[in-house]
C-alpha cells in the first residue's frame, strides 16, 4: 500500500534490480550479451508515473548502450508524460572489463 502511495502521491519511480530472475526471455538476452561481450551484464526496470521524471538527469560511467547508444559520461533523462498512465524501461549495461 505505501508503494501504490509514493507512486500515486509522490510521483516516485519504481526500481527493479536483476529483472532477469524474473523473466526468462530478458536473462536469455543477457546470457547472449555477456558472451558476446565477455563481461557480466546486468539490467533494471523503470517504472514512472504520469507527469513525473523519477530520478535527476544521470549519467552512466559502464559500456556505452546496445540499442540505444549513449556515449560514456552523456548525461540523459526520460520523463512520463501527462495523460500517459506510466512509463516502463529496462536498462541493460556491460561490466567494464579491467
Amino acid at each position: 500500500m505505501q508503494l501504490k502511495k509514493d507512486f500515486d502521491q509522490k510521483k516516485a519511480t519504481i526500481q527493479f534490480h536483476q529483472p532477469q530472475r524474473f523473466k526468462e526471455e530478458l536473462w536469455k538476452i543477457q546470457e547472449k550479451l555477456e558472451c558476446y561481450f565477455g563481461s557480466l551484464v546486468g539490467s533494471n526496470v523503470y517504472i514512472t508515473p504520469q507527469g513525473s521524471q523519477g530520478l535527476p538527469p544521470p549519467y552512466d560511467d559502464v559500456e556505452p548502450g546496445d540499442l540505444l547508444y549513449l556515449p560514456r559520461g552523456t548525461i540523459h533523462q526520460a520523463d512520463t508524460p501527462l495523460g500517459t498512465s506510466h512509463s516502463t524501461h529496462v536498462t541493460i549495461s556491460t561490466y567494464q572489463n579491467k
